[in-house]
C-alpha cells in the first residue's frame, strides 16, 4: 500500500521493471517503477516482490504485472474508504491519499518496460508495452503520445556481449593452437576455454 502511494502521488512513471526468478519450480516475479518524484528526485520503488502467476508464461507474467497496478489501485481505495469512514468531514485527509485511478499503467507513456534477455522475458516485455498501449487507447489517449520503449537490463546485455567475445576468442585460439593441443596430455586438462582460467 504504501509503494502505491508513492506512485500514486508521481505524476510519470519513467520505467518499469520486472524480472523473473522460480524456487522450487514456482515462478515469483518482482515489480520496480523508477519515477521522479515531486523533489526532482530519481526513486525506484519496489510495487510487488512476490507475484506468483498462475503459470510461467509469458502472457501470464505479463497480465500479473499488469494486475499488480490495478492491486495498488484498490488498496489506495480501500484506504480512503477506511479514512473516510474514521474521520468524517476530513477531507483534508482524504486529499493526502491519491485516488486510486493514480495507479493506471497509462503514466508510463513516454517511458519505458524492461526486463532481461531470454525470449520469454522479451516476449513478456513486448505483451506487456502492447497492454499498456492498448489500456491507454481505450482510455482516449492521442495515437502520438502512445509511446512506450522496451529496453533490457544492461548488466543482461552485457553478459550475453562478453560471452560472444569470449566464446569467439576461444574459438579463434582453438584454430590456432590446434597442432599443439593435440600433443598436450589429456590429463592436464589443457583448453582454450577461458572461463576455466577464471
Amino acid at each position: 500500500t504504501l509503494a502505491a502511494f508513492s506512485l500514486g502521488k508521481c505524476k510519470r512513471w519513467l520505467q518499469i521493471f520486472y524480472d523473473d526468478t522460480a524456487r522450487r519450480q514456482v515462478s515469483i516475479t518482482n515489480v520496480g517503477v523508477r519515477v521522479r518524484d515531486e523533489h526532482d528526485r530519481f526513486k525506484t520503488i519496489c510495487l510487488d516482490a512476490a507475484i506468483i502467476s498462475e503459470d510461467s508464461t509469458s502472457e501470464t507474467q505479463s497480465n500479473a504485472v499488469i494486475a499488480s497496478f490495478t492491486e495498488g489501485g484498490k488498496r489506495l481505495g480501500e484506504w480512503r474508504k477506511i479514512t473516510e469512514a474514521m474521520y468524517p468531514g476530513r477531507p483534508d485527509l482524504l486529499d493526502l491519499i491519491p485516488d486510486p485511478d493514480s495507479m493506471s499503467v497509462v503514466k508510463l507513456l513516454g517511458g519505458s518496460v524492461g526486463t532481461d534477455t531470454c525470449n520469454g522475458a522479451q516476449l513478456s516485455n513486448r505483451l506487456t508495452r502492447e497492454k499498456i498501449i492498448h489500456i491507454a487507447k481505450e482510455a482516449g489517449i492521442p495515437e502520438y503520445k502512445l509511446v512506450i520503449w522496451e529496453c533490457f537490463c544492461h548488466h543482461h546485455i552485457r553478459n550475453v556481449v562478453c560471452d560472444k567475445i569470449v566464446e569467439t576468442g576461444q574459438d579463434e585460439l582453438a584454430v590456432l593452437m590446434s597442432d599443439d593441443l593435440e600433443i598436450v596430455p589429456s590429463h592436464l586438462r589443457v583448453s582454450t576455454n577461458i572461463s576455466s582460467l577464471l
